[in-house]
């Protein structure tokens, strides 16, 4: 419905270039840390803005406070600079609320403030919308309005779960960028721009890369030995530029890292309760308000005592996790396979054929360990103990190879009362295993994978 409100809104919604520093720079207008996802943004608009290039609508998915919408006012700030492009921003959550869909805003756009069809605008365009899941059928609606804005250039945000259940129309039309957690490098960039904008902390060129091209990839020990020994004046010189920058030691950084400061949102809060209970605000979002807007799930209490169980313990037992929360079987696989869809969990099959990926094995790490670390909070309070913290470890790694490997090729060593390791990565030649911990003197799970060929 075209109310006087909503046309008020739209007008303000052609974002002028205070509005974009605003949302892109500090008080000082020292620009906020870009993540990696940035570099890749700005070439697809170079591309679309000189020579009509596709991909010209990008979708960023995510969990909740890791900075898609911050990533999309940089990309737009980079297009108003160098581009010339009118910038539109809408928030489809804001847009509901109104009662209002995303085809009659286009509708009301055109109608009364643009006072022409994007059809047969001339002026090249940038369209931003926030939370596009908010609107109904917002699907349906954005195929339409990209198929009638050939000269804009589309992105929006939006859950995770719910970007991912694309109509078939958009698949074609659209690409999905996952954006993840902050990475150790990406925390730290953004923590020193946080403490002095002027003395930012940036990763060295092209580490990164070499490191997981070195440590997955080498033909053999001996290569990845030589490899890492390359790396190793590099990786020294980037440590020390840390340790003269922060006043504390390696191990603290890494303790605030995985355990409170991963997710971009809560990177400038130093409360640790208030960070926890923050984290429980934003499960209760995505279970009570995302989740229902796709599955069937009906007991939704039932999933976050699933999720406390998974906290406690990431193996699966289908068997015995449906006796404690008095659900069938099928009814836990359905909520294993929802909030993995969700990005709260990041559910890994058990290495071996097509007998065992298919069964019912499953491991569920968290997407962010800051989200189990909240649950354990509830538990035990702020105070962790090894094994526990154990597990937050391997959450973390675990977010850095989905990031970094297709998922078909990363798996878990599936236990058979003896020692596994903890993530299996396969590669052309054999598998690379991984064994995440702190203080362990053995390499027995690593060792116990040698009959696979384990590199």
């Amino acid at each position: 419905m075209i109310t006087e409100d909503l046309i008020s809104y739209l007008k303000n919604s052609l974002v002028t270039i205070d509005r974009i520093q605003a949302e892109t720079r500090d008080e000082n207008n020292a620009p906020m840390p870009g993540r990696n996802l940035l570099v890749k943004f700005r070439q697809f608009a170079n591309g679309f803005f000189t020579a009509g290039k596709q991909p010209r609508m990008i979708a960023i998915s995510g969990l909740r406070g890791v900075g898609k919408t911050t990533l999309m006012w940089q990309v737009a700030d980079h297009i108003f600079t160098q581009h010339s492009s009118k910038v539109i921003f809408l928030n489809a959550d804001v847009l509901s609320k109104m009662g209002c869909s995303l085809f009659e805003a286009f509708t009301a756009l055109e109608n009364h403030v643009l006072k022409e069809p994007f059809k047969t605008m001339q002026e090249w365009t940038t369209i931003m919308i926030d939370e596009v899941h908010e609107a109904e059928g917002w699907d349906k609606d954005l195929k339409i309005i990209y198929d009638s804005t050939k000269r804009s250039f589309i992105m929006c945000t939006g859950s995770s779960a719910l970007l991912l259940h694309k109509s078939p129309d958009l698949a074609t039309r659209w690409n999905i960028f996952r954006l993840f957690p902050f990475r150790f490098c990406e925390f730290l960039l953004a923590k020193s721009w946080a403490d002095n904008p002027k003395k930012q902390i940036f990763p060295e060129k092209g580490l990164g890369s070499n490191l997981r091209n070195a440590l997955l990839f080498s033909d053999s020990i001996q290569s990845l030995s030589r490899e890492l020994n390359e790396l190793q004046p590099i990786m020294t010189k980037y440590l020390q530029k840390i340790e003269k920058r922060f006043p504390v030691d390696m191990l603290s950084l890494i303790h605030e890292y995985i355990s409170y400061h991963n997710i971009a949102r809560f990177l400038q809060t130093e409360n640790k309760s208030l960070i926890t209970e923050r984290i429980i605000g934003l499960f209760e979002r995505i279970l009570y308000k995302d989740i229902p807007r796709y599955s069937p799930v009906k007991d939704i209490e039932k999933m976050f005592r699933l999720l406390m169980r998974l906290a406690m313990s990431d193996e699966i037992n289908f068997q015995k996790l449906a006796k404690e929360l008095r659900c069938s079987e099928g009814e836990v696989e359905q909520f294993i396979d929802t909030l993995d869809k969700a990005e709260i969990l990041n559910v890994l099959h058990p290495y071996g054929g097509v007998k065992s990926k298919t069964g019912q094995s499953r491991k569920a790490f968290f997407m962010s360990p800051s989200l189990r670390r909240a649950l354990y909070s509830r538990i035990f309070g702020p105070e962790l103990d090894h094994d526990l913290r154990a597990k937050l470890y391997e959450d973390i790694v675990a977010m850095y190879l989905r990031k970094s490997v297709d998922a078909g090729l990363l798996s878990f060593g599936l236990s058979d009362g003896s020692v596994t390791p903890d993530f299996i990565i396969e590669t052309r030649d054999s598998p690379v295993v991984v064994e995440v911990g702190s203080y362990k003197k053995s390499a027995r799970q690593v060792t116990k994978m040698v009959p696979f060929n384990a590199a």
